[in-house]
Formats: structure tokens, C-alpha cells, sequence
């Protein structure tokens, strides 16, 4: 069995069109993700200012960027929702607020390095201050620096998180979709799935390695997508970085089980399907419902805010990957080990059932030799 399951991986690998969609589209996906959507735009951004803010954190703040454009405005609201500028940094006595949408990742980076220069103000005002006022270091800021999202609600994840959630479901799903054919229908058009029954192996073993190749190329193709967006929310986030110290290994290994489990699930689910059809077109036709049954997931997702969330949407394939992705690359902290343990075993019970399924349909010679 191993055998096969080394020639089957070498063949898949072969394949270009294998290729193109575990390999080259997840890393060409990754590539926009942190070089496109981080920086796209900030050329062309535009800040307004409080006119009651500092004279001195007002010119720093505006040779912050040379290419950006600032405004003194007290109508920052108004503009903002005009769309006439992308932030609004606002001064209420001690208190600096920058409103903005920050479910744009250009928003949310502006406003982490005007941040920036508000630390360096308090920074070179603290001595001074400390030595007129008598004050301890503790006690003692220039200005609080807060942040306002202005048109998202507090509880909602950044749309970037859902983008992620998306690109992720579909590549697991599809990343093995040539393989998986090949593997099955395909060797039925050509007709060499004979010779292949003639092998002194059971049906099941068949089917089972077969299963494997497509289970390493789908994880391959997820752990890309999820790296690229862990990498893109650790350098854009406007909380800075979410997965960092400590958090790390265990994130990780969590993650790789949970990813690992739900490609085994679309193998499975692919083999169902390849096994079940005579050639690529037909497997591509029956693909496309399951498609649109996994994005119905991050689709739930917008309309249930954390306050909502229960265990039981850890055990929903698909469902549960999804929340998993919304939680790292948006930051929250409803994550724990029971999300991760319903999530694993909830879709290594659907794989085992799946794959279940699959290989009774490869006894039978209707469906092994495409006789369907």
C-alpha cells in the first residue's frame, strides 16, 4: 500500500494542473493577501486633524508620511462617513480618538503608525512633565490614544478575516480536486483502473491510498493559505501582533491537527465524488454543490456575533474550521481547548464515515470501472 501511495503522489505531482492549484495558486493567493491588501493604497491616504490638537503632535504626525495627505478638520465625522477621508484623528482634552473604518486593513495601518508617533511625543514630553508636575512615570501621559471603528460594530470580525475563511475552504476543497480525479475517474476514461483491480491489493486499500495523497496535498495547500494569513494578521492587525511567546507552539499544533482533520475530510468527500463519476466533468459538476455547502459557513459567521457563539458550531464541519480561522486571524480570544478538540474529532468522525462511504461504492464494479 505504501507503494502505491508513493507512485500516486509522484504521478499527482506531475500534473500541472496539480500543481497549479495546491502549490501555485495558494502561494500567489498568499502574496496578495500580504503585499497587496497590507499596502495597497496608502499612497493616496488621507488624515484629518483636530484643529484643538497640539501644534507640536500636529506637525509630527504630518511629517510622519510626506506621501499621505493631512486636514485640519473638526468635521471629521461627517467626512468619514462622505468617504472625503480614510481617518479622523480627534482631540477632546486629554483624550486623542482615530475614527476610521478599520475593517480596511489600510485604515487599521495608518492609524498603528500615527500611534507610533503619538508614543514618541509622550515619550519626549514625560521628562519634562514629570519634573513641573511632581508626577511618577506611571501616572503621567500627554494624551490617552484610543480608536473608534466607525461603520463596524465593535463585535464584528475585520471583512479581511471572512476573506481568509473563504479562500481557505475553497483551496482544501479543491487543491486536491485534480488528483482526486485523476485518481479515480480518470483512470476510468483511460480505462486502466483494470489493471489496477488486477493488483494483489483489497478494494479498500485502493481507496485508502488513493485517499492519503489527496489528504497531504490538500493539507499542504491549507497550512500555505493559513501561514500566509497568520503572517498577513500578525503585520496588519490594528492590535498588533495576535500570535506571539507563549501562544505560539500550542496555537500551532492545535491548528495543524484542526487542519489536518478537515483535509482528510475533503479527501474523503473528493474520493466520494470521483469514485461515483466517469470522467473529470462530471466530478467537476457534482464538486460544485459541496463548494457552495462548505461557503455557506463564513457566510453563518456574518451574522452571528461572538456574544452568540456556543460550543456546538465546533462540531459542524466546515463550520468549525472556519471559527477556528476567524479567531486567530481577528484576534479573539474565545478559542480554547474544547474548540479545538470538538472541532479535530468532529471531522475525523465525518472523515471515517465519508471514506466509509467510499470505498463500499469501490466494491462494487459500477462504480469502480465507471460503469455509472
Amino acid at each position: 500500500m505504501i507503494a502505491i501511495i508513493k507512485k500516486e503522489m509522484k504521478d499527482a505531482l506531475r500534473d500541472q494542473r496539480t500543481l497549479l492549484l495546491s502549490v501555485f495558486a495558494p502561494v500567489l493567493l498568499v502574496f496578495v493577501m500580504i503585499f497587496f491588501l497590507g499596502g495597497a493604497g496608502t499612497d493616496d491616504v488621507i488624515v484629518g486633524l483636530d484643529p484643538d490638537l497640539d501644534d507640536e503632535l500636529s506637525e509630527a504626525l504630518q511629517q510622519s508620511h510626506e506621501d499621505w495627505h493631512f486636514l485640519q478638520t473638526d468635521r471629521g465625522e461627517a467626512l468619514l462617513e462622505d468617504g472625503d477621508i480614510d481617518l479622523w484623528v480627534e482631540a477632546d482634552e486629554e483624550q486623542l480618538t482615530a475614527k476610521g473604518d478599520y475593517a480596511s486593513p489600510v485604515v487599521s495601518h495608518v492609524e498603528r503608525e500615527l500611534m507610533n508617533v503619538w508614543e514618541q511625543y509622550e515619550a519626549t514630553h514625560r521628562s519634562d512633565v514629570l519634573q513641573s508636575a511632581g508626577l511618577s512615570e506611571e501616572q503621567l501621559t500627554v494624551y490617552n490614544w484610543d480608536s473608534e471603528p466607525i461603520g463596524v460594530d465593535e463585535r464584528s470580525v475585520p471583512s479581511v478575516a471572512y476573506f481568509f475563511t473563504f479562500i481557505l475552504l475553497i483551496t482544501v476543497l479543491m487543491a486536491g480536486f485534480p488528483a482526486a480525479v485523476d485518481l479515480f475517474a480518470g483512470e476510468k476514461e483511460k480505462q486502466t483502473m483494470e489493471s489496477l483491480l488486477m493488483a494483489p491489493l483489497r478494494r479498500s486499500q485502493i481507496v485508502i491510498s488513493k485517499w492519503v495523497v489527496i489528504t497531504v496535498i490538500n493539507f499542504i495547500s491549507g497550512v500555505i493559505v493559513f501561514a500566509g494569513s497568520v503572517l498577513f494578521a500578525n503585520a496588519f492587525h490594528q492590535s498588533g501582533v495576535i500570535i506571539a511567546g507563549d501562544q505560539l507552539l500550542s496555537i500551532a499544533l492545535f491548528l495543524t491537527l484542526s487542519l489536518l482533520a478537515f483535509a482528510a475530510l475533503n479527501a474523503a468527500l473528493l474520493v466520494v465524488i470521483s469514485v461515483s463519476t466517469a470522467s473529470y466533468k462530471d466530478a467537476q459538476n457534482m464538486s460544485t454543490p459541496v463548494m457552495f455547502a462548505w461557503l455557506a459557513a463564513p457566510i453563518y459567521l456574518l451574522t452571528a456575533p461572538l456574544s452568540s457563539w456556543s460550543i456546538w458550531m465546533f462540531f459542524v464541519p466546515a463550520l468549525n474550521v472556519s471559527a477556528l480561522i476567524y479567531g486567530i486571524t481577528a484576534g479573539t480570544s474565545v478559542i480554547g481547548l474544547p474548540e479545538y478538540t470538538a472541532t479535530i474529532g468532529s471531522n475525523l468522525v465525518a472523515t471515517v464515515i465519508v471514506l466509509w462511504i467510499a470505498i463500499k461504492m469501490f466494491q462494487k464494479d459500477r462504480y469502480a470501472l465507471g460503469h455509472v
